[in-house]
């Protein structure tokens, strides 16, 4: 008997899903242990064997495959608690990372805080300027060396950085990705005097034209990487002490995942680890055809992406903490919208707000009885009938709801309003949060979230979709494999693929030099059959844009031996760019460019076929008091734990760890394959 395991940490719940060789699923949901998280992963494993009716220890032995979402080199660039970091440049270009691009006092922020340009700035730097090191060398845009590296000046530097106690160097010289000489000279010679320093190179982290950008994934790599490396060699550790045999799998930004091995070499990769594993699991819903809006609202954020014809955008771009970098990424946006999220009254906009700040695990919201006495999200879906303080968790937790009552009290008191009013209104400020988000990410990339379906998990999610879904205009709700919607990013981690992703700077002119192109992506195929001990799919793509833009699009390739190649990448580029930009925007008259060349590799890792993960009950129904925004008062409303025909709302599905709410006017019915799907009547 075999298990597969997926492990996601999250800000308030740590959830873990497994399925057996025999087709039996089990979930687990526990408290997440900041800052110990790897505690709260045992824990979950431990609730797992238990469901399981077995040890952890016997479990974890017969287990083939364990995958994690990981969100600990997240923490550390939130807190600002990464490592010492020491950065050597090409002379002359000492001062590139705090330069930044002209964006960098607005990149990643939203837009509250863009519309408070008095406080806005570059952030705090990642390597102070006394460890930024100039080392004489200088390789030209074809690879040429124009000035001899020397390494005197690497042997200074380490003096000064040995007598610092730095925990990490970081190299990134100019034009690297074209000749990585220099880079792996430097790069050995340190790993030579100095073997337990954490390393990162620019060639090996974004090989792309962007001086700013290759510096800065080295500065960000080496400020979480000491940490992360040690969290991820501990718990692979532990989990080899408990009888596991198989290497540990962690999911990363670029979809799928990635061995521990490199996860511990690229950190940098782990950002956003767990909602990417959410959307991995979304992306098999539905098949190649699917238009789905993918959203996640969890404890503390809401995360959102798209899948587009049964593939989940990406971007090229990753942004951390104001930090861009050239890192193929899912296209994840995210607000601090979780049942955690705090609400509050602003003094000087004399109006109801909803976070971004979170109660989080500990103390967690009110109704959690850890000490927590402000209002959440959660405290309002509590007061407001939405959940079950009985059922919460599925019986594992009690919810306090005297005291939700309390937090919400005193917040009416401050507003002037009545609390049951107060509960109705954080509950409609959050759904039209998470509302706009999805409108940024939809019509600003030129789809109209009319015509998608929206798959809503996390804990959250099934609370609160229904009302945000029907605020964009969405006709349908998919709640995925019932039970499993609430652990859903664990359940991605079970089910991926192995996946590398690997890029090429480059530059070609339209009409496009096919053999040149040719060459590449051999060169990129031949690197990825050294990586992959097995067959593996492939897809590839190109960065492309108009002479003279800065912005590309990335657009899927066709393959590059055919005859009419060159037209058809054009024919390509320019329906994209329509669909992104609007009708006849384009102007095909003007050249157009290719910048980077891009193959997505794809291995599976022998999980099962899974075709649906359902959970059912057969309680009867009940009746509980709810309030109806649509008719402001309560009304006595069925509760269920199963759906095995369409029903239509107002009604409640109660399920083991979350509940679904389905408003007036709207319909719920399975689709036969475990998914529940709410239908809205605009």
């Amino acid at each position: 008997m075999e298990y597969f395991i997926g492990v996601d940490i999250g800000g308030t719940f740590t959830d873990a899903w497994a399925i057996r060789s025999d087709g039996v699923m089990h979930m687990a949901k526990t408290s997440s242990t900041p800052p110990q998280f790897e505690q709260g992963f045992m824990n979950a494993l431990e609730e797992l064997a238990t469901n399981f009716d077995t040890s952890t220890v016997n479990m974890l032995s017969q287990t083939r495959y364990l995958g994690h979402g990981t969100t600990v080199a997240t923490n550390i660039m939130v807190q600002r608690a990464g490592s010492k970091v020491g950065l050597l440049v090409t002379a002359g270009h000492r001062d590139a990372l705090s330069m930044m691009r002209a964006t960098g006092r607005a990149a990643g922020l939203n837009s509250e805080a863009l519309a408070d340009t008095k406080n806005t700035d570059k952030p705090k730097p990642l390597v102070p300027s006394s460890l930024i090191r100039e080392v004489n060398e200088r390789i030209d845009v074809d690879g040429d060396v124009v000035v001899a590296l020397k390494m005197e000046d690497v042997d200074r530097a380490l003096a000064v950085f040995q007598a610092e106690h730095l925990q990490a160097i970081g190299i990134a010289f100019l034009w690297s990705f074209v000749n990585t000489d220099h880079e792996i000279a430097v790069k050995n010679w340190v790993q030579s005097q100095w073997p337990s320093v954490f390393v990162a190179t620019s060639h090996e982290l974004s090989p792309q034209i962007g001086e700013y950008e290759r510096t800065a994934a080295v500065a960000v790599n080496c400020y979480v990487g000491p940490q992360t490396r040690t969290y991820l060699e501990q718990l692979q550790s532990r989990l080899q002490g408990l009888g596991y045999q198989h290497p540990l799998y962690i999911t990363q930004c670029a979809g799928g995942v990635m061995t521990v091995q490199e996860a511990a070499m690229m950190p940098m990769k782990t950002f956003q680890s767990g909602p990417v594993a959410g959307i991995n699991a979304a992306s098999r819903i539905g098949g190649d055809q699917a238009n789905i809006i993918t959203t996640d609202m969890g404890g503390t954020s809401f995360d959102v992406g798209l899948v587009i014809h049964g593939h989940p955008l990406s971007r090229k771009t990753t942004i951390v903490e104001q930090y861009e970098y050239l890192l193929p990424t899912i296209d994840i946006q995210s607000i601090g919208a979780g049942g955690g999220s705090i609400a509050w009254f602003d003094e000087t906009q004399q109006a109801l707000k909803v976070g971004p700040r979170s109660a989080g695990a500990v103390p967690g919201p009110a109704c959690y009885g850890r000490g927590g006495d402000q209002p959440t999200v959660t405290d309002a879906d509590v007061v407001l009938g939405y959940l079950n303080p009985d059922y919460f968790l599925g019986g594992n937790l009690s919810l306090d709801a005297n005291a939700s009552h309390r937090a919400m009290e005193s917040l009416a008191r401050r507003i002037g309003m009545d609390t049951i009013s107060v509960a109705a209104g954080i509950v409609e400020i959050v759904d039209r949060q998470m509302g706009d988000l999805i409108r940024r990410l939809t019509l600003g990339k030129g789809y109209d979230p009319r015509e998608f379906q929206l798959l809503a998990y996390g804990g959250a999610g099934p609370i609160h979709a229904a009302g945000f879904a029907r605020d964009i205009g969405v006709k349908e709700v998919i709640v995925p494999g019932s039970a499993a919607s609430s652990v859903w990013s664990a359940y991605g981690a079970a089910t991926s693929d192995l996946v590398q992703v690997l890029e090429r700077g480059c530059y070609f002119k339209s009409p496009f030099d096919i053999k040149g192109i040719g060459r590449i992506l051999e060169a990129i195929r031949q690197q990825l059959d050294e990586r992959f001990d097995e067959s593996y799919e492939i897809t590839w793509s190109a960065d492309m844009h108009y002479t003279t833009q800065i912005s590309e699009l990335e657009v899927p390739l066709p393959d590059y031996q055919q005859p009419d190649f060159g037209d058809d990448l054009l024919a390509r580029f320019q329906e994209q760019y329509e669909q992104t930009y609007g009708r006849e925007s384009g102007f095909r008259e003007v050249e157009v460019e290719i910048i980077t060349l891009r193959g997505r590799a794809r291995q599976s890792l022998g999980q099962p076929d899974i075709s649906s993960v359902s959970a059912r009950c057969t309680e009867e129904p009940t009746v509980r008091s709810i309030y109806w925004p649509e008719w402001q008062k309560f009304i006595e409303t069925p509760i269920y734990r199963e759906v095995t025909k369409s029903m239509a709302g107002p009604l409640i599905v109660e399920l083991p760890v979350t509940s679904i709410v389905v408003h007036p006017d709207q319909s719920i019915r399975s689709d036969g394959s475990g998914n529940l799907v709410i239908t809205l009547y605009h």
